[in-house]
């Protein structure tokens, strides 16, 4: 009985020593985190939150190269693992043209001129860009939403777009301004875009046309002011008209979209 009592009072010092070790540890870890500072996550929901539908989301992007070390790195990567089709179609990467805020929906390329390249963003920008010195020439807001779709017209001085906002959009397009350096020009990229940005309409739009629907995609004919545009509906648009013309109806007693002049079912 003796040893029994010895050795339960052993046990009991033992979990009274563990006890006061265990709330020595506890008062010290709060005492740590007392001395911290402690830095909160805040911030405000007018940085981030559209005050009207048509606004564009605001994204914080930093382009300074110094704080992404390995960017040219990942770029190469994705780059080669993009053009990559089970190993057969795969490339050597050149260069990345890099400038948009928003992802690349459509492009668009000069018809005579092979420095001159098109594209149209997600947040409803074109862009005009140099590809011998991998530069933005030109820029527009021109679209509220997606630019669906990029034509260069013939004679290679104007572009049509295309967007969510159910328009269409006529741009007056320079191909010296867009070869910098070449047989059309001997200024230095920035001199010619400064001299862009100076003119007060080099940024308006020459002609506007205005659709029931959004359009998802247009194309210009080759010899013709004529283009389509796809949608809800496939128009042809004039480049000297305000609207589409009216479909040619049967010349009989039905309302089908025909040419016959019979009559006919549809």
């Amino acid at each position: 009985d003796g040893c029994i009592c010895r050795r339960v009072s052993s046990v009991s010092r033992l979990f009274v020593v563990l006890s006061c070790f265990t709330l020595f540890e506890s008062i010290y870890l709060v005492y740590q985190v007392i001395q911290m500072k402690v830095k909160a996550i805040s911030r405000s929901e007018l940085d981030y939150t559209r005050q009207r539908p048509t606004d564009l989301a605001k994204v914080h992007k930093n382009v300074d190269p110094n704080l992404h070390p390995f960017e040219k790195a990942r770029e190469y990567t994705r780059a080669l693992n993009a053009v990559k089709l089970e190993k057969l179609f795969a490339k050597p990467f050149v260069g990345a043209l890099s400038g948009h805020a928003d992802g690349v929906y459509c492009m668009a390329r000069h018809p005579s001129v092979l420095g001159c390249v098109l594209s149209g963003a997600c947040d409803g920008e074109v862009r005009v860009w140099n590809m011998s010195f991998r530069a933005t020439t030109w820029n527009v807001r021109a679209h509220d939403g997606f630019v669906r779709g990029l034509a260069v017209t013939p004679s290679g001085d104007s572009f049509v777009s295309c967007g969510d906002d159910k328009t269409i959009k006529l741009w007056q397009l320079d191909p010296s301004r867009a070869v910098i350096g070449h047989e059309f020009g001997e200024l230095s990229l920035l001199e010619s875009r400064q001299a862009l940005d100076a003119e007060p309409d080099a940024k308006l739009p020459v002609t506007t046309w205005h659709g029931k629907a959004p359009f998802t995609a247009i194309d210009h004919q080759r010899l013709s002011t004529r283009f389509a545009t796809s949608g809800t509906d496939v128009l042809v648009w004039d480049r000297n008209r305000s609207a589409p013309p009216a479909p040619a109806l049967c010349c009989c007693c039905c309302s089908c979209l025909c040419c016959c002049c019979c009559c006919c079912s549809c």
